[in-house]
């Protein structure tokens, strides 16, 4: 399928080099892009307020892919912006990506840079292992038949990625990921839906947000321009003291934590 169809259009910003590459990433990825798109569109059918966890799950998706999309390549980047500014429709119109969609999409993203900075929690902070933390995450609530990602996804997702110093601190105090997995299987075993209720990209609960903008806090506090997986334990505890704490404070709980000498522990590191 050709996707950038329009050759006259994109040399003008394109060279014929930076041209085929997008366009074979393009063809490459076609059904995620059109499934992207499609779910986009949905939003908007819907009225989802920009506000709405997945539509903020969406602007994430974007803005990654993006990135992805272009290899970090600043120049190729600028030509695309300059290329999407000065032809508008038509070239928002490559993938099925009609212009309305498009100013949807980029409205959202920058919904979310704005609460992201607010917030402090940015994807752009986040250490290899914190991201590699919260896409071990979401699979654990895909393979639980979960459509939202609670606090739960955080410390399934942190008890697997078990190189850290956050997986250690849980696991000297006998905090073990088979263990989370069966007591958070029993809890939510009426929560489950099936595979196809399930989004691509997992929507994050308003608690797990919460814990998120307390992560953030935990390393500013520190003085840590990146979030480790121990700021993110630290944020699971912050969180769970002052309102108790959600499925990820009451697996701790259950294997009888010190919560303090897991805190001092993370604090160490």
């Amino acid at each position: 399928m050709q996707i950038i169809e329009n050759l006259t259009m994109t040399q003008q910003y394109l060279t014929q080099e930076q041209h085929d590459l997008l366009e074979a990433r393009l063809n490459q990825g076609q059904a995620e892009w059109l499934d992207f798109v499609e779910q986009a569109k949905s939003h908007i059918t819907q009225g989802r307020d920009l506000n709405d966890p997945e539509v903020r799950q969406m602007a994430w998706q974007w803005r990654s892919d993006i990135r992805s999309f272009v290899a970090d390549d600043l120049q190729l980047y600028e030509a695309l912006i300059q290329l999407y500014q000065q032809e508008g429709a038509e070239a928002a119109s490559w993938g099925t990506l009609d212009a309305p969609t498009l100013e949807y999409i980029l409205k959202a993203v920058a919904l979310l840079s704005v609460r992201e900075e607010m917030v402090g929690f940015s994807w752009d902070r986040l250490t290899p292992e914190t991201s590699e933390v919260m896409r071990r995450g979401q699979e654990a609530m895909r393979e639980l038949h979960l459509n939202f990602f609670g606090t739960e996804g955080l410390i399934l997702g942190l008890l697997t990625v078990e190189t850290t110093p956050a997986a250690q601190a849980l696991k000297n105090q006998h905090v073990y990921l088979v263990i989370a997995q069966n007591l958070i299987d029993d809890w939510l075993a009426k929560c489950t839906v099936s595979a196809t209720d399930i989004p691509a990209e997992i929507p994050f609960t308003p608690r797990t947000y919460r814990v998120l903008q307390l992560t953030a806090e935990e390393a500013n506090q520190q003085g840590n321009k990146q979030i480790t997986p121990q700021h993110l334990l630290l944020g699971i505890l912050q969180e769970g003291e002052t309102t108790g704490g959600g499925l990820a404070m009451q697996v701790l709980r259950e294997c009888k934590v010190d919560c303090d000498l897991l805190r001092q522990q993370l604090n160490s590191v």
